[in-house]
């Protein structure tokens, strides 16, 4: 298990737990307004409660949807990638005879850097080493390949080299986009808070009857089920959702190029 699916582990129990203690800080500052006669009436408390209980099931249902898209978007950039990689390695025959052997070997190390740096993704200093690696590969399959297109004399020849090499290092770059776009921490802050206000209410509406624990047990897990689900799809590369068999497209080509 990774520290991050460590931590969010640890997040989702402490969501329980706090979401049990809200409830019964609920139940009793239910039960005390209630002996000394100050309930609100049914009608008002029902539409707060309602209210209350709407938007956090907004919050949830906004942060779910929007933490899927991310991780579909996610895996659709590793297919481009895959793409983009194996369209310019196959342009690589427009080229020279004599340029393509160290072309072809600076492409198989290229396409070799990228897999490792998903691997190692969650050892941040050894993933920021090999990303750096790939950067250096670019710089020099540019050059040679303009290089080397120029050489031809044929213009359609460099216009098809320098789209193909573009369409690799920017599907570089978006992926490298993709996997930091997360929503600001104060979107996970108001779920939290609205979460445990839902909590105190739940509690408070149930003041003055019967405790039922296996209600209380299923509504705690299951919003905190929830959060922790929504948190590793934000977050595939680092939690228990992986991205390892999407990853297998880069793998092929790369297997393709040996």
């Amino acid at each position: 298990m990774t520290a991050f699916a460590l931590r969010t582990t640890v997040a989702a129990v402490a969501i329980f737990a706090g979401l049990i203690v809200f409830i019964e800080v609920g139940r009793w500052f239910g039960a005390r307004r209630r002996a000394l006669g100050e309930g609100r009436e049914e009608h008002e408390g029902s539409a707060v409660d309602a209210s209350v209980f709407a938007l956090f099931g907004l919050l949830v249902a906004f942060s779910f949807s929007g933490a899927l898209d991310r991780f579909d978007d996610r895996r659709k950039l590793i297919v481009a990638e895959a793409t983009a990689i194996e369209n310019a390695y196959l342009r690589l025959d427009l080229l020279p005879a004599s340029a393509q052997p160290e072309l072809r070997a600076l492409f198989r190390e290229y396409a070799e850097s990228r897999v490792a740096y998903y691997r190692k993704i969650t050892e941040v200093p050894e993933a920021r080493a090999e990303r750096y690696r790939a950067l250096d590969i670019q710089e020099v399959i540019w050059k040679q390949a303009i290089e080397a297109a120029r050489a031809t004399g044929n213009t359609a020849v460099l216009m098809l080299v320098t789209s193909a090499l573009n369409g690799v290092f920017d599907a570089e770059v978006e992926r490298i986009a993709a996997l930091n776009r997360h929503p600001p921490l104060v979107i996970f802050g108001m779920l939290f808070a609205v979460g445990f206000a839902a909590a105190f209410l739940a509690g408070y509406s149930t003041a003055g009857r019967p405790r039922n624990w296996s209600r209380v047990v299923v509504f705690s897990a299951s919003l905190a089920v929830s959060v922790f689900v929504i948190l590793n799809l934000e977050y595939p590369r680092y939690g228990l959702i992986r991205l390892g068999i999407a990853d297998q497209p880069l793998v092929d080509v790369l297997e393709r190029m040996q």
